[in-house]
């Protein structure tokens, strides 16, 4: 739980404060984990105070967006007096100016002043960033009475289901919350010794609040904000601050009081005065009643009179409109006469020079000579040919009385032949007039082609048509894939948000490989290395043991070899006494001394003997012990071995780590080198300045945010590489070790060549003692052996 007094502080705000309070302005407390260093839009009334609130709580930038361009315009003349950080206001209209999960943090205070909260809530969803938040407060529509009045629509705002429903369309996570108003009084301590604790009862209660207002927090990651919290809001600006007037008020309200009682009597005065005035007034008015329906009944005739009058001129205004529009229509239709009567008279013209042409030519054809005497040739002749036949008939029709006239038949037979040339004659003159058609074909012809050439005019504009219906379709296309630019660049955009998400995935990379290289260090350098170090100086504690008891073996073997030798000493003593006695029991003639003599030597010999079977035994103790520490110096030397091998590992993963931070590096560089490139090509594809100033801004704070990851992972790599000198350093330590287990080692080997010589030295006098070789050879070993300890040592 969490006690929010903030509100209620003293201190002016950043801005001039609005009229009233408003509920939404405990969301500036309770979001401010939210909006602190992020960039915030709030959707909805400027004037209530929420993005000024905001941006005191710490957010980066704030956009308010109102629907209202008169609300906007006076936050915009507020925010101009003062020089201090302010929010940015616009009206919430199409086109916002700015791209797709702009904002980090949304709030809409109160989405009951918008007709349509579906498309709110989309356009919402566009705004957010994919890793952003919204909220959406929404007063509870069966609420009838608010701590606060506020909520213009409350009847048509949605209920928790549907808001609910609403908001679940547009993001992947819905969160409920509820705020219910709280009335109460604080009761603390004046002077408290330290920080008090926070208690809240509501015992008071038959049962909780109705929550006033639905407030719904939705993401793709839902935020973690207070599960139950307390905002505190100033006593003095709910609209009853007081229980009773202070005394200030008293007086200036029987002032007013006095005041009003004065002019009250004038009042009273005036209106008696109007009374008598109104009497006399009246009188007059029944003369100016009587006059004034004479007037009134004048006005009616004359109304009367005008309004005839205007519907004449209405109907003469419509006769008028409808004989201007019959005449537009007459002028139209003349128009097109005059085009067509045009085009006919010029089709005429032509049609005239071609058939003029052509009866030009027909009649410099007829006009020849040639033809006209033939002409009149073959009627001459035709004309005789018929009365020939005529003749013929008429003889033919006479009985045969008498040959016929051979002059006739003559006659016939030239008549004949000159029809015949008349005939041939006609044939010409018929071929000339074909040639004269051909000709008036030709023209013909002629007159097609160029009608043709006039269609193949009227084809090429009809084709210049097409290429500007082309060239607009072009430009429309154009357009479309200017769209489409845009449409690339918000890819872009979003393709740059991946990016920045990679970045982030990479610096979570490094982490985990700054925490697997410190987890490297404490395992290789704390386990490996110094388990093996503490088993190498337990191996050399326990080699120091077994060399400390060699040694007491050591000092008593030698003792007892020193008493052995002194003994030896006596022995020999003893024996070259025993050699003179014979001569001196012959010359004394005592032959009992020496059976005393012979008992004596033998007793020594025994004593000797069993102080060396003990010597034997104990250099074979010894002998064995040496042994064994041969054998935990070999087992030593294998150990080392491994540890060095097992040294070596750490250098290895070492390398590897090196290699993946320089891949990581080097994949950092690429992503770098992309997101440089596409807010290069974002910035030349932005028309605005302040959108180009926006993507520069956000491009350098992806390439500072590149730039530490770099150094964040060059850091890994220098850490990487102090392990890797640490881990060496373990490995010289485990080295020098085994350099003192060499030194231990040519020690043992030094004592073995010692044992060697002494074996050498025993071997001359122990032919002479009597004793088995044996044990003179472990004795002179032990000796060595003791010395040569004591060096090492």
């Amino acid at each position: 739980m969490t006690t929010e007094s903030t509100l209620a502080a003293a201190g002016s705000p950043r801005h001039a404060a609005p009229a009233a309070l408003h509920p939404a302005l405990v969301l500036s407390a309770y979001l401010e984990p939210l909006v602190r260093g992020r960039r915030v839009a709030v959707l909805g009334d400027a004037t209530i105070g929420l993005a000024d609130r905001l941006l005191q709580r710490g957010a980066r930038l704030v956009h308010a967006y109102d629907p209202d361009a008169a609300r906007v315009a006076e936050m915009l003349a507020r925010s101009a007096a003062t020089r201090q950080p302010h929010p940015s206001f616009a009206v919430f209209d199409g086109d916002l100016g700015v791209r797709d999960g702009a904002f980090d943090t949304l709030v809409i205070p109160d989405l009951s002043i918008f007709s349509e909260p579906a498309e709110i809530l989309r356009r919402a969803r566009r705004l957010t960033a994919a890793s952003g938040a919204a909220v959406i407060a929404s007063p509870n529509p069966d609420v009838g009475r608010g701590l606060l009045p506020a909520g213009a629509r409350r009847g048509g705002a949605p209920g928790y289901y549907a808001l609910y429903d609403l908001v679940a369309l547009q993001f992947k996570q819905v969160r409920m919350i509820g705020q219910a108003p709280f009335v109460g009084y604080t009761v603390a301590e004046f002077a408290p010794k330290g920080e008090p604790d926070v208690s809240v009862d509501t015992s008071i209660l038959d049962g909780s609040e109705e929550p006033e207002w639905f407030i719904a927090v939705a993401g793709e990651r839902l935020p973690r904000l207070d599960a139950f919290a307390v905002i505190e809001l100033p006593f003095s600006g709910f609209p009853v601050a007081s229980a009773g007037p202070s005394p200030e008020a008293l007086t200036e309200a029987e002032g007013r009081a006095a005041r009003l009682g004065g002019e009250l009597a004038e009042l009273r005065t005036r209106h008696q005065r109007d009374r008598e005035d109104a009497g006399a007034r009246a009188e007059s008015a029944v003369v100016t009643a009587a006059r004034l329906a004479e007037v009134e009944a004048e006005l009616d005739a004359r109304a009367a009179r005008l309004r005839e009058v205007e519907a004449r001129a209405g109907d003469t205004h419509v006769r008028a409109e409808r004989l201007a529009h019959q005449i537009r229509d007459m002028e139209e239709e003349l128009r097109s006469q005059r085009d067509r009567a045009t085009r006919l008279t010029k089709q005429l013209d032509d049609e005239k020079r071609v058939r003029t042409k052509v009866e030009l030519e027909l009649g410099m054809i007829r006009n020849r000579p040639e033809i006209a005497g033939a002409r009149d040739r073959l009627d001459a002749a035709m004309a005789e040919l018929d009365a020939a036949r005529a003749r013929i008939a008429e003889l033919e029709a006479r009985p045969a009385v008498a040959a016929p006239d051979p002059g006739l038949a003559a006659r016939v037979e030239e008549l004949e032949a000159a029809a015949a040339a008349t005939r041939r004659e006609l044939a010409k003159a018929t071929a000339d007039r074909d040639t004269a058609r051909r000709r008036a074909q030709e023209g013909e012809r002629a007159l097609e082609e160029a009608q043709r050439a006039r269609r193949d005019a009227a084809a090429k504009l009809d084709e210049l048509a097409r290429e500007r219906d082309r060239l607009e379709e072009r430009a429309s296309r154009l357009d479309r894939e200017n769209r489409g630019l845009e449409e690339e660049r918000s890819a872009l955009d979003a393709r740059r948000l991946l990016l920045e998400a990679r970045i982030v995935e990479l610096e979570e990379r490094v982490a985990a490989q700054e925490q697997r290289i410190a987890e490297l260090e404490k395992r290789d350098l704390g386990d490996a290395a110094a388990a093996e170090i503490a088993g190498l100086e337990e191996a050399l504690r326990d080699r120091g043991h077994v060399i400390a008891a060699l040694k007491a073996q050591l000092r008593e073997s030698e003792r007892v070899g020193k008493e052995l030798v002194d003994e030896l000493g006596t022995a020999f003593e003893a024996s070259a006494a025993g050699r003179g006695g014979p001569g001196d029991a012959a010359g004394g003639g005592g032959s009992g001394g020496g059976l005393p003599g012979t008992g004596g030597q033998g007793d020594a010999a025994e004593a000797l003997r069993q102080q060396l079977d003990a010597l034997a035994r104990s250099a074979a103790s010894s002998e064995a012990d040496l042994r064994a520490a041969g054998w935990k110096i070999a087992q030593l030397e294998r150990e080392l071995a491994e540890a060095r091998a097992t040294a070596g590992s750490p250098q290895a993963l070492h390398d590897e780590l090196e290699q993946a931070l320089i891949a990581a590096q080097a994949e950092i560089a690429a992503l770098r080198r992309a997101a440089e490139r596409e807010d290069g090509g974002a910035g030349r594809e932005e028309a605005g300045a302040g959108r180009e100033a926006g993507a520069g801004r956000e491009a350098g704070e992806a390439r500072e945010d590149v730039g530490e990851a770099r150094e964040d992972v060059s850091a890994g790599g220098e850490q990487v590489s102090a392990g890797g000198e640490q881990v060496s350093a373990g490995g010289e330590q485990v080295s020098a070790e085994g350099d003192q287990v060499s030194v231990e080692r040519e020690h043992v080997g030094a004592v073995g060549e010692d044992v060697a010589a002494a074996r050498q030295d025993v071997s001359a006098p122990r032919d002479d003692l009597g004793v088995p070789p044996e044990v003179i050879e472990q004795a002179v070993l032990l000796q060595q052996v003791a010395s040569a300890v004591e060096v090492g040592v």
